[in-house]
């Protein structure tokens, strides 16, 4: 079918087609010549075939109306269809050119892309260019956009600024940390080789570095607390020794003597040949000088000794539960045995020690068949200093009166 044989709504609109494709060649040729030349000098070409095509259409009947162009529709169509592609095409290419060719605005569109504030100046202090971030930043800090580039590093220097922002660092090279929570550094310096002497003030975002260092001063305040703390602890524990060592010192001597006292009483009671006169002045002798040197005397277990002390004193001394294998434990309930047999013998006359021993925990009771004492037993050095061996050790010793003597400690869990 040719194109005049189609109906007239057909036609027309086939012609409204071509002519809207012609209209958008135009506007896209006068566009185009001013950015892109030959984009330009081909959508002329273009619509210069389109108005022929347009014009050979719409005119070829009034000037030859018994034989008007025999045009096939389908041409139209095809075209018309071609054209539009091509218009499409050309239009695709004319709006990326903006970001394929640098322009007048390509620098100051970059710098408002970065994310670095940055501000040219002249010597009043009137701007330049500025991009938007050091325009966000003015007005974060001060609440006005920058327009007096001098007034507003002068504010950053002395920390004149808007309350909801911290200054880190003033001066010559300020940082601020602003409201919502990131860091700036501000720098400013003459432009190189301008002769004008223009200025260039930067804002640098330091956040990582600011949280880093805040981190690293976290860590150093710590270790400095723990180094304190070390200390302390040192000279705590250099108290402790010293402190362990006079106690031990002074039960040694306290239970020495009493032991001695004790032993030499008892003997004293019937006649000494000389041989054993000789051996218990060696003994004193010997317990004196160990005193003096401030060494003490060698021991074999200390459980075997405590029966042996108490049966120089003539006191029977039986346990009731397993003895102790820890030597720590052994050598406290030795300790209190010591204690106790010298406290049992010279006050209470006692002629037996019982000793209950559990073993979780391990804790002990200690009572004898003497003297029910009277009154409240006052602790003296014996017992004193047992008790600040127990605690030291994390212990627990409890002494009651009624209705008899009985020590009882509780080693530590």
């Amino acid at each position: 079918m040719k194109f005049f044989e189609l109906p007239s709504f057909a036609q027309t609109l086939l012609l409204g087609w071509t002519m809207l494709l012609f209209i958008g060649f135009v506007t896209l040729s006068i566009l185009s010549l001013v950015r892109q030349f030959k984009v330009g000098i081909l959508s002329c070409l273009l619509s210069i075939l389109l108005f022929a095509s347009l014009f050979a259409l719409n005119f070829s009947k009034k000037w030859n109306n018994d034989s008007p162009l025999p045009t096939p529709s389908w041409a139209v169509y095809l075209s018309n269809g071609l054209f539009s592609i091509l218009w499409i095409l050309g239009l695709i290419g004319y709006l990326s050119l903006d970001k394929n060719r640098l322009s007048a605005r390509s620098p100051r569109e970059a710098m408002d892309a970065f994310d670095v504030g940055i501000c040219f100046y002249s010597q009043d202090g009137l701007p330049c260019l500025v991009n938007l971030k050091m325009n966000e930043l003015s007005e974060k800090l001060t609440g006005f956009t920058l327009s007096d580039a001098n007034a507003f590093y002068e504010r950053l220097q002395k920390g004149d600024v808007l309350k909801e922002n911290q200054p880190i660092r003033l001066g010559k090279e300020p940082i601020y940390l602003c409201e919502d929570k990131e860091a700036y550094a501000f720098l400013c310096f003459d432009v190189e080789g301008d002769k004008r002497g223009r200025k260039e003030l930067l804002a640098h975002k330091v956040t990582e570095l600011y949280h880093l260092s805040q981190g690293l001063k976290k860590q150093t305040e710590e270790r400095e607390e723990w180094n304190r703390r070390l200390k302390e602890y040192g000279f705590q524990v250099e108290n402790y020794i010293r402190e362990k060592e006079i106690l031990s010192a002074k039960m040694r001597v306290h239970d020495g003597f009493g032991k001695w006292i004790l032993v030499t009483e008892r003997k004293l009671l019937s006649p000494l040949s000389r041989e054993e006169q000789l051996a218990l002045i060696a003994q004193w002798e010997k317990g004196l000088s160990l005193i003096k040197t401030g060494q003490e005397e060698e021991e074999g277990d200390s459980l075997d000794e405590a029966e042996s002390i108490s049966k120089d004193l003539g006191v029977e001394l039986l346990f009731h539960g397993d003895k102790p294998k820890n030597p720590d434990q052994r050598k406290l309930l030795f300790l209190a045995l010591v204690t106790c047999l010298n406290n049992a013998v010279a006050h209470a006359h006692a002629t037996r020690l019982d000793v209950d021993i559990t073993s979780s925990p391990f804790g002990f009771s200690i009572q004898n068949n003497g003297d029910v004492p009277r009154k409240t037993i006052i602790e003296g050095g014996g017992l004193t200093a047992l008790r600040k061996t127990v605690e030291k050790e994390g212990g627990r010793m409890e002494v009651t009166s009624q209705p008899s003597f009985r020590l009882t400690i509780t080693w530590r869990e």
